[in-house]
């Protein structure tokens, strides 16, 4: 609710359907954060720093709070795939490989 609400104040009908589509593409993602309670008050802190960010006219310290407040959920999900020991891993979910395929010689 508060990330499409934010994005409706942009007038853009279009941003906030985006926005939906993506959020509910990406909930493992962001739940994952939600795990430790102190990872849930962090977000709430910056959910109200950047409230009082919107009145005022330092646009730039709004969007890195932005990007900071995504990368928590972002690095913990990828801590967990990547974890040998991780419950993501014990279903078989696995992260990416991160080399390139050989080739056939």
């Amino acid at each position: 609710m508060f990330h499409t609400e934010l994005f409706r104040l942009c007038n853009n009908d279009l941003l906030v359907s985006l926005i939906k589509t993506y959020m509910d593409l990406t909930y493992a993602v962001r739940g994952t954060a939600f795990a430790n309670p102190n990872n849930l008050e962090n977000s709430r802190t910056r959910r109200r720093i950047m409230i009082q960010l919107l009145s005022g006219s330092d646009s730039w310290a709004l969007a890195q709070l932005c990007v900071d407040h995504i990368q928590t959920a972002k690095d913990q999900y990828l801590a967990a795939i990547r974890g040998p020991e991780s419950s993501l891993a014990r279903i078989g979910v696995r992260a990416a490989p991160t080399e390139a395929p050989r080739q056939a010689e």
